[in-house]
């Protein structure tokens, strides 16, 4: 150290004043930081701070890939001197102070460039050199707290940039599903209801931090990227313990949903997103599990954004089938609460926008009998109803059959049997798989997802006969190589004989009454909705759905397949192996090689 002795007492706030001598001559200038240092001797010592200084490891290595990289002399300067250069020796340069120019140049805060060739200035870089050497300069500043730190700012900037831009991008185009039941990617009715929305959705995933579901997140993020309404946040239970009550769950179990849209919500419990299939494991010891998530959640959203909530009535003591788990499910996700109706008791209520028949055993009554079921049908329909309705040929219900002959539809005679080997199942002709029909004009179909097939389990064929005010068309159609066997339940063959009519058949039809607006689906197959067949076949709800949806006024259905969690392995065949073992092991080494041979040959000749 050097003695100036100068002294300086300390006031009662306990500041110093640096003489302006030091000031200067040290490029102290007001607002610098100075770092203080002590020593064991009782030394207090001030040191001009260079945030720059203190990355000058980082800036030695910095200027050398400037250096590397475009072949010219690179320099990174703090606001006094030198701090790393390379492409020149360290002595001409290193630890300089820099010249007033360059120090006005900083002082800019604009990057500069000097061209001597092009009839402009080069300024030197310390004050010891005379420029002499220099025919072009390009002068950057560093700026901090916002400004000057830079090229090195402005080169980060750009890649938090890109990585924000690549954040914002949906991750529908950033990520890719490669499971083999497409666990992470939506299903068409989803993207349907997504883009269709025109109302905000948040949904509050209650996970404790750090324990979420990955399959339950990613799915979330693919909700958001299909639509800018739906939005999605984690609610940590035991941060937030009493976020869920304030939408009426007062004991929310960690995983569940709630998802709100204004004034409506729903609940989610993590139980309901997979499914669990016990039917095995009392043989097997195993059970299955299925993601269901999917499912329940665009049905969530559909029905807390699809207004006032409509309601369906299914008719009882007919004998009718009850309605499956799998099928009331699926009404209800689509905003169509379900309820029993009994006509020898109750009336149609008014609110009933869709009234099911399913599979009756029995005709309901006419006038003649103690309630007449028949003529409250009728009024239902006269004044717009809509009906739909499921029969088994096993069963005579004359009284339905004349009120479908009212909208131009009657049975076809005996059991519908396909000639067609790809159009039924496991070698039984009856177990049809019916196409759908084309060029139909109700838009029944719109909404349905039609690449998934149809079961219909002995079913009888359906006569549409041109009627006044009457617009009734097929749904679903046999082949023509289709027959219809006269003898019904009671024949001996499957083959064709002597008086069987040929197809193709409508297995179900829709018609609509013109001046009431009244509509009705009839499908002529009583075995319809059933729970073993949605296993193998769930085209059968689909259609369903699709059916109630589009006589209830809806448009698209909410019905999505439940996704099976295992993993199947990625495997290759011996070929393949063998090719890319020589790409990676020998091709690719080989190529690398080859571009640094040249890489250094051309280093050489320079």
């Amino acid at each position: 150290m050097k003695a100036t002795g100068i002294v300086r007492r300390i006031d009662e706030l306990g500041r110093v004043v640096i003489p302006k001598e030091i000031r200067r001559t040290l490029r102290i200038r007001e607002g610098d930081p100075l770092e203080i240092y002590t020593d064991r001797d009782g030394e207090v010592i001030l040191k001009k701070y260079s945030p720059i200084g203190e990355m000058s490891s980082f800036a030695k290595d910095y200027t050398e890939s400037i250096f590397r990289s475009l072949g010219h002399i690179a320099c990174i300067v703090d606001r006094d001197q030198v701090v790393a250069a390379s492409g020149v020796n360290k002595k001409e340069l290193w630890d300089k102070p820099i010249s007033h120019d360059l120090e006005q140049a900083i002082a800019s805060r604009q990057t500069q460039t000097y061209n001597r060739q092009m009839g402009g200035k080069v300024m030197s870089v310390t004050n010891e050199d005379d420029n002499g050497g220099y025919t072009a300069q390009v002068v950057s500043p560093i700026i901090a707290d916002g400004e000057a730190i830079g090229a090195v700012l402005l080169v980060l900037v750009l890649v938090i940039l890109l990585n924000l831009i690549v954040r914002a991008v949906p991750t529908k185009y950033t990520e890719f599903d490669l499971s083999e039941a497409g666990l992470y990617t939506l299903s068409d009715s989803s993207k349907d209801i997504a883009h269709a929305l025109t109302q905000d959705v948040t949904i509050y995933y209650l996970a404790e931090t750090g324990s979420e579901d990955a399959i339950i997140t990613k799915l979330l993020d693919r909700y958001a990227s299909e639509s800018s309404h739906i939005k999605w946040e984690t609610k940590d239970p035991a941060v937030y313990p009493t976020f869920a009550a304030q939408y009426g769950v007062q004991s929310a179990e960690n995983g569940s949903l709630i998802l709100v849209s204004g004034e409506k919500s729903a609940v989610l419990a993590a139980s309901d997103l997979y499914d669990y299939d016990y039917s095995d494991y009392y043989t097997t010891g195993s059970y299955s599990v299925t993601f269901g998530g999917e499912n329940k959640l665009t049905a969530a959203i559909y029905r807390i954004t699809s207004g006032e909530e409509l309601h369906a009535y299914y008719t009882t003591n007919h004998g009718e089938q009850r309605l499956t788990d799998t099928l009331t499910d699926a009404l209800e996700g689509q905003n169509l609460s379900v309820s029993p109706l009994d006509l020898l008791t109750d009336t149609i209520p008014d609110d009933c926008d869709l009234l099911i028949i399913n599979d009756p055993q029995q005709d309901f009554a006419s006038a003649g009998g103690l309630v007449d079921e028949m003529s409250a049908l009728r009024a239902y329909l006269k004044n717009g109803g809509h009906l739909m309705l499921t029969t088994d040929s096993y069963y005579s219900t004359p009284n339905l059959d004349a009120l479908m002959a009212e909208f131009g539809l009657t049975r076809t005679t005996g059991l519908v049997v396909e000639g067609d080997s790809g159009h039924y199942l496991n070698g039984y002709p009856y177990y049809l798989l019916p196409d759908y029909a084309t060029d139909t004009e109700s838009g029944t179909l719109d909404g349905i997802d039609t690449s998934r097939r149809v079961l219909l389990q002995m079913a009888q064929g359906i006569t549409i006969t041109e009627t006044e005010g009457i617009a009734s068309e097929a749904l679903l159609v046999s082949t023509e190589s289709s027959y219809s066997k006269a003898a019904g339940y009671e024949m001996t063959t499957a083959e064709q004989e002597d008086g069987d009519p040929d197809g193709p058949f409508a297995l179900a039809a829709y018609a609509s009454d013109n001046s009431t607006g009244a509509e009705v689906i009839w499908v002529n197959c009583g075995n319809m909705d059933n729970e073993a067949v949605y296993q193998t076949v769930p085209g059968n709800v689909t259609f369903l759905q699709g059916c109630a949806a589009s006589l209830a006024g809806q448009e698209g259905t909410t019905l999505v397949e439940s996704k099976a969690l295992e993993a199947a392995p990625i495997t290759i065949s011996g070929h393949t192996a063998a090719v890319l073992g020589l790409v990676f092991v020998l091709i690719l080494p080989a190529a690398v090689l080859a571009v640094g041979a040249v890489v250094v040959l051309l280093r050489r000749r320079k």
